[in-house]
């Protein structure tokens, strides 16, 4: 059966899809395990920041199995407050202090200082691959659209065929959820429906995942499984 995603680009039924959601809420509940990122996981990290209205979600996710589990989550509506860049600081450090990060996307706006500048010079010598063409870290969501929308495809047919395990945190689960369908030239990625119907941690799983797939098909992954010693120079 070809998956859903196809199946609506052939048939041309872009306003269905446009209304549609992106995942259906029993398939992502199918994925949920117990299972949980430990102290040591080799991960990737990725970030969709804001400041003010919308969520902030920073997504771990396992080399191993694609474990995708959220390691700080802060969301305006219930704390009542913009975002305490301070706070993610502290957590984006954390995770390099508790795991080994092989690659980290973080969108560039609005945190353009940390995501070009602070993050990369505190951890760059840590990555095995850049994030984008043009950073280490910084993955601009405006200008790689086409990256975004590839990368979302892939992931709602892994939810789909029970392939993308995740800790079942209620955040993240309702920001998958919220999803709708948005057909972006010969792919379907993913956008918000209602303003209020925040996305932005699964906006950072697309990235997760994203990151985790360059990871694996890059030469530093192939060598050091071939049993090679893994060398990055910054």
């Amino acid at each position: 059966m070809k998956p859903v995603a196809s199946s609506m680009r052939e048939f041309g039924n872009l306003i269905v899809s446009d209304l549609s959601s992106w995942v259906s809420k029993q398939d992502w509940d199918a994925n949920a395990c117990d299972d949980r990122i430990v102290d040591g996981d080799e991960i990737v990290l990725a970030l969709d920041p804001a400041l003010t209205e919308d969520a902030t979600v920073l997504i771990g996710c396992r080399l191993s199995d694609g474990l995708a589990q959220p390691l700080f989550t802060w969301d305006p509506a219930t704390m009542h407050r913009d975002l305490d860049v301070a706070t993610l600081d502290a957590a984006v450090a954390d995770a390099f202090d508790r795991f080994q990060v092989r690659a980290f996307a973080a969108d560039v706006h609005p945190l353009e200082g940390r995501v070009l500048v602070d993050w990369p010079a505190a951890y760059g010598d840590r990555l095995w691959l850049d994030a984008s063409a043009k950073h280490l870290i910084g993955f601009d969501m405006r200008a790689l659209k086409l990256d975004v929308a590839r990368a979302a495809e892939l992931v709602a047919d892994d939810i789909a065929n029970k392939s993308c395990p995740h800790v079942g945190d209620p955040l993240l689960t309702t920001h998958v959820v919220n999803a709708q369908r948005r057909p972006y030239r010969e792919y379907v990625s993913l956008g918000r429906g209602h303003r209020d119907r925040k996305i932005d941690g699964a906006v950072s799983l697309v990235l997760a995942r994203l990151m985790r797939r360059s990871v694996l098909e890059s030469d530093a992954y192939t060598r050091r499984s071939q049993g090679s010693k893994v060398v990055v120079f910054r």
